[in-house]
């Protein structure tokens, strides 16, 4: 993978992968990467309808501790399906940057154990199309276990002197969107491994996917909403914490207080005082926090292609 210093990174992080010996014979360019959570109910069910969806293959990452034996049983049952067994405790984000390494097609739609595609959502048309638009993400509509569809095109606005994410109902095929709900959604994998992917350095799955988006926009990606993909929960979805922490603070630092002039990005000594007095740390903290925070800002400078504020603003308005 081609990387600049300081982009993100994944963790080095030791993983076993089982089964997957078999391919299936097919045209399809897709791959599908599952994260599980909760429990196991819906897996071998889910399993069997991506291998008979045709896709080209399937890769589910398990946390050690969850049945070797098991493991070893579905591999068996399911051979063209890999199973990456990684260490418990990882992020969302760090398990599917395992899973889109592994995958071997230029498109990755990334699921959940609890998540199921509608029939012939993934028709050959649909992924012609993902060719044509060059996004790095197709975004699901999304429908709870009762059918209501569910509010999955975020959207940055200004509140004040920061800023709001907002979650709205999808209104049309091809609308922008911040970033992916739940992570999941169509990737393309040169694109997304190209990006960094979802940093590891946040421990919290919101700002994870927050700042995922919003550096993928400021670098001149494009993350939309696809009718044609849907997607329902068997059971009610997560809800993720959004409270500020040290993960805002770094996100504020690296994607919304950095400057764009000319053709590259820098983050101002005078941005400091307001983070200082803002920020809810000791003045060494904020310091040190907000000098790394110049250095990766630094190293990324040419990759911005706009910064927050100019993004913020050309932002399709909401009716």
């Amino acid at each position: 993978m081609n990387t600049t210093p300081g982009t993100p990174e994944p963790r080095e992080t030791g993983y076993t992968v089982l089964g997957g010996g078999a391919r299936p014979a097919s045209s399809s360019r897709i791959s599908v990467v599952v994260l599980n959570r909760g429990g196991r109910l819906y897996r071998a069910r889910q399993l069997q309808d991506l291998e008979r969806a045709g896709f080209a293959e399937v890769v589910s990452v398990e946390e050690t501790g969850e049945g070797l034996h098991e493991l070893e049983a579905l591999a068996s049952r399911y051979p063209s399906t890999r199973f990456a067994v990684v260490p418990p405790g990882l992020s969302p984000g760090e398990r599917a940057g395992i899973g889109f390494r592994e995958s071997r097609m230029p498109w990755v739609l990334l699921l959940w154990n609890d998540q199921r595609l509608s029939a012939g959502a993934l028709s050959s048309r649909f992924a012609e199309r993902l060719e044509e638009r060059s996004w790095l993400c197709a975004t699901p509509w999304f429908r709870g276990p009762d059918g209501e569809v569910l509010p999955s095109a975020s959207a940055p606005a200004r509140e004040g002197s920061g800023l709001r994410v907002l979650s709205l109902e999808p209104r049309e095929d091809g609308e922008k969107v911040l970033f992916p709900l739940d992570y999941t959604g169509v990737y393309s994998r040169e694109r997304f491994l190209a990006s960094g992917g979802f940093d590891a350095s946040y421990s919290s799955p919101w700002w994870q996917l927050v700042e995922f988006g919003f550096r993928c926009w400021l670098r001149g990606e494009t993350l939309g909403s696809a009718q044609a993909l849907r997607v329902d929960y068997v059971e009610a979805p997560p809800s993720y914490d959004s409270s500020p922490g040290c993960d805002y603070r770094r996100f504020h630092l690296r994607c919304l207080a950095p400057a764009y002039r000319g053709d590259s990005a820098h983050l101002p000594w005078s941005r400091f005082p307001r983070f200082a007095l803002r920020g809810g740390v000791g003045p060494a903290e904020a310091f040190s926090e907000f000098k790394a925070a110049r250095a990766w800002v630094a190293s990324n400078a040419f990759r911005f292609r706009t910064d927050a504020r100019a993004l913020v603003d050309l932002w399709e308005p909401l009716s």
